[in-house]
This record gives C-alpha cells, sequence and structure tokens, in this order.
C-alpha cells in the first residue's frame, strides 16, 4: 500500500513509474505491476486491487525494478490512487525497500 495518489487537471493521461529494491527470501522469483484506482487505496498486505498497466516485471534473484507506464483516459479533477502488486511466485516471502514513485500528468 504506497497510497501515492494524482489528480489530473487536464489531459487525463498519466506517467507513472515506480522504482525499488527486491528480493524473495523463498529464492523463486517476485513480480511487480504498477496499478490505479479510485476510492480507498489498498494497505499493505491486501489482496490485489485496481487496474493493472504496463508490464508485470520478475526476477529470479534479489535485484533492483523499475517499471513504468503511460495510463490514458483519466477523468479530469478525479484523484486516483496509484499502487503495485508485488508477489511471491511459487513460494517464499517477496519483500520490497526504498521504493520511490513518480506520477506525472503529461500535457
Amino acid at each position: 500500500g504506497l497510497a501515492r495518489a494524482i489528480t489530473p487537471s487536464g489531459s487525463g493521461t498519466v506517467l507513472i513509474v515506480i522504482t525499488g529494491n527486491a528480493v524473495n527470501s523463498g529464492g523463486t522469483s517476485y513480480g511487480a505491476q504498477i496499478r490505479y484506482g479510485t476510492g480507498t487505496a489498498p494497505t499493505n498486505g491486501d489482496a490485489l486491487a485496481g487496474t493493472a498497466v504496463g508490464t508485470l516485471a520478475s526476477s529470479n534473484a534479489p535485484s533492483n525494478f523499475c517499471i513504468a507506464a503511460i495510463v490514458t483516459g483519466l477523468t479530469p479533477s478525479t484523484a486516483y490512487w496509484v499502487d503495485f502488486g508485488f508477489v511471491a511466485n511459487g513460494g517464499g516471502t517477496a519483500t520490497a525497500t526504498s521504493v520511490n514513485t513518480i506520477a506525472y500528468e503529461l500535457k
């Protein structure tokens, strides 16, 4: 639950970039994908929520990740939360640290 938010004011087109470090303690892979929605943002550990966009990034080793997407068709003056789905693939516990988020409306 990153609980980041953006309210587009004109174009309804937003660039979202999320970076961080990730590892899965079980030695298997992790997956990360951008998600967004309206209403109450999910909290850490909640089931996946919102609309998934961009590529599902995954890795089998501890690594840095960078996921990005351009979202179009958002309604101006409507608040959207921005988060990412982060899962342990095949068991273990996936952990993300040093997470940074950029959400910027493109004109």
